[in-house]
């Protein structure tokens, strides 16, 4: 067990592999002593998209520790993007109320059953494809591709992900204003089910590791006749990766980070015992900033 039952955050957290290790650190320590606390004061920065990862891991401790979290130390810039994505209200089971995003910044993390992909598809329509930086850089037709790819990921969850858990999804506009890379909108789709790993080495005993069998599903293959979780959804993602000069797909599971920007592949295997489920994140970049009436300067 832990000496010091407080975690502390590191001062910056993002959305790559070293973000996803500081997760695996947070839930082994949430495993070896379950009434521990999580000391934020010392954050500096959040990708907000991470949300969706941190809600999951945390209603997954929730038997054991109803608010693992020490509110109170968060700093004031991160208190308000957790407010203004509905992070706070989720974490303490409220249900958002009309959220007011004076920066225009966020697609709002919701909890979804898996078998309601009609909300789910509401919720991209409303949330993801409306945000005024995605608008203004993606067209119908491939806004009308992403959706059906997503559409697809999501409805295959509840079977191949054996799973009844909620299913979480977030996403952030960073402008990134004055740097080469330009804007930047990340959307996270996370569930809590087995990862990918069991069901794809029961049928290839040599995928011996979790970014193995995350590449092996994104390269379109499948565990039966129906798919595997992501099956072709997943597959027909990478491919608009491929097909894109602003996409780029992260995907956690089963222990492993990989990532695929249409050119090369980045992989991080981590020490068990694994964060539960999986995480699919899909990144633009390379956009122009947007500023729409109302965007503080």
């Amino acid at each position: 067990m832990p000496n010091n039952p407080v975690f502390r955050l590191p001062a910056r957290i993002h959305a790559n592999a070293e973000g996803f290790a500081v997760l695996h650190e947070l839930h082994r320590h949430l495993i070896e002593c379950p009434e521990a606390r999580i000391d934020a004061s010392g954050i500096e920065f959040l990708a907000a998209n991470l949300a969706a990862v941190l809600l999951a891991l945390i209603d997954h401790h929730r038997p054991c520790q109803p608010f693992p979290l020490l509110e109170e130390s968060l700093p004031d810039a991160v208190r308000s993007v957790l407010t203004r994505n509905a992070f706070l209200s989720l974490y303490r089971d409220q249900t958002p109320d009309q959220l007011v995003d004076e920066r225009l910044s966020t697609v709002p993390l919701r909890r979804f059953m898996p078998s309601d992909a009609d909300a789910f598809i509401d919720y991209l329509d409303s949330q993801l494809f409306s945000h005024h930086n995605v608008r203004a850089n993606l067209d119908a037709d491939s806004q009308a591709e992403i959706l059906g790819h997503y559409t697809e990921v999501f409805t295959n969850i509840e079977q191949h992900a054996a799973t009844t858990h909620p299913v979480y999804a977030c996403g952030q506009y960073y402008p990134n204003e004055n740097k080469p890379k330009g804007s930047q909108v990340a959307f996270t789709l996370v569930d809590r089910g087995r990862g990918f790993l069991p069901a794809i080495q029961a049928r290839e005993p040599r995928i011996a590791d979790g970014a193995a069998a995350i590449a092996w599903a994104a390269s379109g293959r499948t565990t039966k006749p129906d798919e595997h979780p992501g099956g072709r959804g997943l597959s027909s993602i990478c491919r608009y990766c491929q097909q894109s000069e602003h996409a780029c797909i992260q995907i956690y599971s089963s222990g492993a980070f990989w990532q695929y920007d249409g050119l090369r592949v980045k992989k991080q295997l981590y020490d068990p015992p694994w964060l539960p489920g999986t995480a699919i994140t899909l990144l633009f970049r390379y956009w122009r900033p947007t500023h729409p009436a109302g965007y503080p300067a």
